[in-house]
């Protein structure tokens, strides 16, 4: 208990030791980095949310039952340029068949670090719209 008594002592006194200093220098440069990893992954997480919901919107409108793939396609684009800037470049893509739509946006994230362009690449599928009889499948 006394020597971290001192220790505590010392540091409040405003006293360091070479040990001290050498610790601050390592340690406070991993922190900042560690801090910078958390934010990029943030930042990556964001631009994949808004990837997903972009293609939501996009799938919403491709599998209506008088909906098509460019109006989904329009959909997720617009939704996907107005996200907040959170994707960079955002691109849709489309199809649909008789029985499934499927939307794909693709764009990058906000990057923190000189070299490093994560990709966010989302697909949502599914099925079409369809009249039916009522009690029939």
């Amino acid at each position: 208990m006394r020597s971290v008594r001192c220790y505590l002592t010392r540091r409040l006194r405003g006293r360091w030791d070479a040990g001290d200093v050498v610790a601050t220098v390592i340690i406070f440069p991993a922190i900042i980095g560690f801090t910078l990893l958390c934010l990029q992954y943030a930042l990556v997480m964001q631009a994949r949310t808004a990837a997903n919901h972009s293609a939501e919107i996009g799938l919403d409108s491709a599998r209506a039952q008088h909906g098509s793939v460019p109006l989904g396609i329009a959909a997720a684009q617009a939704f996907a340029n107005d996200a907040g800037g959170a994707l960079r470049s955002p691109v849709a893509t489309g199809t649909r068949t008789g029985a499934d739509a499927s939307i794909t946006v693709t764009g990058t994230a906000i990057s923190l670090f000189p070299g490093f362009t994560p990709d966010i690449n989302v697909t949502r599928t599914g099925p079409v719209e369809r009249i039916t009889r009522p009690g029939a499948l």
